[in-house]
């Protein structure tokens, strides 16, 4: 059995997030939503091909606890196009 590879998503412009598979734009919330699902993604800056996952999802999650929303309400669906 082979592990699934992640989703490639490209960060652009600091805040724009596209899913390279599915060829459409994400939200930073969509990403979130992704993670509590526990799905399995990858975010690398575009310029520089740099693994920026993490940060991502920390400045997020701050941003999210911030709000007082725990999880964000997400309508990108990974299985869909």
């Amino acid at each position: 059995m082979t592990a699934k590879e992640p989703v490639l998503i490209k960060r652009y412009d600091s805040q724009r997030f596209y899913d390279v598979g599915c060829a459409r734009y994400l939200t930073i919330d969509d990403l979130v939503a992704w993670q509590a699902m526990s799905l399995c993604f990858e975010v690398r800056d575009a310029k520089t091909g740099e693994d920026v996952t993490a940060a991502v999802l920390a400045q997020a999650l701050q941003k999210t606890s911030r709000d007082g929303n725990m999880i964000p309400q997400s309508g990108a669906d990974p299985e869909q196009p």
